[in-house]
């Protein structure tokens, strides 16, 4: 298994203070009405790295950093490049940073122009999008979110496949008995991908599940989808691969990473335990009716009925600001 978004200097260099592209970072910190936070990736397979600015649940930019040639280039969703009109073509090809420094003026504004069709659509700012990016917020002191989107790797398909049944069967049996009602039609399968990866000061790992507050079958079986996600990064902690960078040394160049950028409130520190444990959390949206509670409580209390060890499931009503209630499972 393998997991590791720590990027190059040579891409955090760009982003800093004096760098030519530290106005994403910027953009990120600010958040606002736009609901903006800048990841990052590191493509174990090639010499690509790149800072991926959201707006919500979509892509506003992407910034890659190719090790091999030392330059740069942008991208961005085709959809947003013709709506703006401002995405200039040639800044997808690669090319050394003084070049695309001299543009960069041209690309915030096309930033200044997507971001309000981004918003306008409706489609990615909101709801979920909101809930994802309050969470991300750059003033937030209570966890950090460190990554989007979050997949566990493996060598090959056969070997990702046999983890994957080995791991989502527990979950999947303790959803097998009906409650007799008509709604109870468990996934057949569980996915992959985490929402997001959050750490809080002491060193507790979160993988949370975010669902818009709408999302009546989304809501119903999210506990167990995070639990999945749960069983995943904790299998690539407990199992490391003694040839990979540590779980610890990658999660907390991640953070150091973050930190060194202003991507994380000054001062934070996050210390990892000797065993680090992951948290499976639920984030429910505003605007889930009781309907909705009521069956994430009764599908959440069947995944913790066959808990055996790790840490309990978490369920949060979180609002458009960030602001989190943790619910207990039981109630």
């Amino acid at each position: 298994m393998r997991y590791d978004r720590r990027v190059n200097a040579g891409l955090l260099t760009v982003l800093a203070k004096k760098g030519f592209a530290h106005s994403l970072v910027e953009y990120a910190r600010q958040g606002g009405r736009w609901a903006l936070d800048l990841q990052f990736r590191a493509d174990p397979n090639s010499s690509k790295h790149k800072a991926t600015l959201y707006s919500g649940l979509t892509i506003a930019l992407d910034l890659q950093y190719s090790t091999t040639k030392n330059m740069f280039r942008l991208d961005a969703p085709r959809k947003w490049q013709n709506e703006t009109k401002k995405y200039d073509s040639g800044w997808s090809t690669w090319q050394p940073a003084a070049e695309l420094a001299a543009a960069w003026l041209a690309v915030e504004a096309y930033l200044e122009t997507a971001l309000p069709i981004i918003d306008r659509s409706g489609r990615y700012t909101r709801t979920e999008g909101a809930v994802q990016s309050a969470l991300s917020s750059f003033r937030r002191t209570d966890f950090h979110v460190i990554d989007r989107e979050s997949v566990i790797g493996f060598p090959d398909l056969a070997t990702q496949q046999r983890a994957f049944r080995t791991l989502e069967k527990p979950v999947l049996q303790a959803l097998a008995t009906t409650n007799g009602q008509p709604w109870w039609i468990p996934p057949a399968r569980l996915g992959n991908e985490c929402d997001t990866l959050a750490v809080s000061s002491d060193g507790k790992l979160f993988a949370i599940e975010i669902k818009p507050g709408n999302a009546l079958k989304g809501i119903t079986w999210a506990p167990a989808q995070v639990q999945n996600y749960a069983n995943l990064f904790q299998a690539w902690i407990d199992e490391a691969d003694p040839a990979s960078p540590s779980p610890r040394d990658v999660l907390t160049g991640m953070v150091e990473q973050r930190a060194k950028l202003g991507l994380l409130p000054p001062r934070s520190q996050v210390r990892f335990p000797e065993r680090i444990e992951v948290t499976p959390v639920v984030a429910v949206g505003p605007g889930a009716n009781q309907t909705a509670w009521d069956r994430l409580h009764e599908v959440a209390q069947r995944i913790e009925a066959m808990r055996t060890s790790g840490a309990a499931l978490q369920l949060w009503d979180v609002n458009t600001i960030g602001k989190v209630h943790r619910q207990g499972v039981t109630r």
